[in-house]
């Protein structure tokens, strides 16, 4: 993943519900591959939300929180209908969400580039 390529989908589009709830559960993306992965993600909701990522349910369970002033969190922010793509290490992951007002869902789809 060096350089600047179009973003190629390389599995399955996972549809990742969250509130601004404590999330209750985590879903696994499997990515292809065992080295980095790019995730296009799209927050189809209006609010903006908060992804974290862990190796585990649970861990990405515990850091899905919305970030306060001083505290620093392990979240990606997703703004309300935006498309994002970002590149992880390892072969899939766990993901886990909370938004800061009402639910929506978040699209995230495995592949290559940017």
């Amino acid at each position: 993943m060096d350089g600047f390529r179009p973003f190629r989908p390389e599995g399955a589009c996972y549809a990742l519900g969250a509130s601004n709830a404590a999330p209750s559960g985590a879903t696994f993306i499997a990515a292809s591959g065992a080295g980095d992965a790019s995730f296009l993600i799209y927050n189809s909701g209006a609010n903006d939300a908060f992804l974290a990522m862990g190796p585990t349910s649970a861990a990405a369970v515990a850091s899905a929180v919305i970030p306060l002033i001083g505290v620093p969190a392990n979240v990606i922010p997703c703004p309300g209908k935006t498309i994002q793509t970002f590149s992880f290490t390892g072969p899939g992951t766990f993901v886990a969400g909370i938004t800061l007002a009402g639910a929506g869902t978040i699209y995230l789809i495995p592949g290559d580039g940017t």
